[in-house]
């Protein structure tokens, strides 16, 4: 049955059409974020069964090869840290970076971005959250670099599908900046996502370190107010918003993607922190 109202969801379900996964999500000792780095702690919380991180990656249990939409209606989750937000979404895996030398040390992803999906009846490039994540520990001298050429050419691709040299520095916040810590870099001034990363010039380098750099599209967001907190959120109660969980598209090849959460908590420095979503009235 098509959805097309809340009494349909439910129909679908109970005729079986849809899936109910219990997860399990890893943890991994992180170095915390500082203003150099983007301000948010961030974490890659994925499934705790066959994940050793940094190293082996195993998505949340999903349903990539369905062949029809698998719209997200319901999420919870437990949440051990105060102040921290949490998305629930999927990770595209758009290159690497080693730090050990200076210069243009990004290696893009067999696939060819933007990776594309239908939404409404129109095929649109997402708009996806850059994130960082660190695959082998800082060792030296905590790196430095820009989302640009060594030339000062573009590195990114923005949300409006234009190229983008980099003008903002990212430094990571310690020499020894561990494995598996994660990080949202920061972009030019106006600019809220990437649909592609194309450059990376590292003006400092470490002795030893390299990460990946990856594409987040959010389903859905909740947030942990306490200690111990529920993020709890019901997308078919909010006006049917809810999101096609199957992977995007790319323009050619295929992907490397898989479901997870994005945990951001606050650095030292930061007073508050908070999600702020607007729509145009057109």
């Amino acid at each position: 049955m098509t959805i097309s109202n809340y009494i349909s969801i439910q129909q679908n379900l109970a005729q079986g059409y849809g899936i109910v996964m219990p997860q399990l999500m890893s943890a991994a000792s992180t170095t915390a974020a500082a203003a150099g780095s983007g301000y948010f702690t961030s974490a890659l919380r994925i499934n705790a069964l066959g994940t050793t991180q940094p190293t082996t990656i195993v998505g949340l249990l999903s349903k990539d090869n369905a062949t029809n939409q698998m719209l997200s209606v319901f999420n919870s989750a437990a949440n051990t840290s105060v102040g921290r937000i949490t998305y629930m979404g999927r990770y595209y895996r758009i290159g690497g970076v080693t730090l050990g030398s200076t210069g243009n040390n990004f290696t893009h992803d067999s696939a060819t971005f933007p990776v594309s999906r239908n939404v409404m009846g129109q095929t649109s490039a997402l708009n996806l959250i850059p994130v960082i994540y660190v695959t082998t520990a800082l060792t030296g001298t905590a790196a430095v670099f820009t989302l640009s050429t060594s030339g000062s050419s573009s590195g990114y691709v923005n949300q409006s599908g234009s190229s983008v040299t980099g003008n903002v520095s990212f430094t990571f916040p310690s020499a020894t900046t561990l494995a598996a810590s994660a990080y949202i870099p920061m972009l030019n001034y106006g600019d809220s996502g990437v649909q592609d990363i194309t450059s990376v010039n590292v003006s400092m380098a470490a002795t030893t370190g390299a990460f990946d750099i990856y594409g987040f599209e959010p389903y859905m967001l909740g947030s942990g107010l306490v200690g111990i907190s529920s993020l709890s959120v019901h997308n078919a109660a909010l006006g049917m918003t809810f999101t096609d969980t199957k992977p995007a598209s790319a323009a050619s090849g295929t992907a490397t993607t898989f479901e997870g959460y994005l945990s951001l908590a606050l650095d030292s420095t930061a007073a508050q922190a908070g999600i702020d979503i607007k729509v145009s009235n057109q």
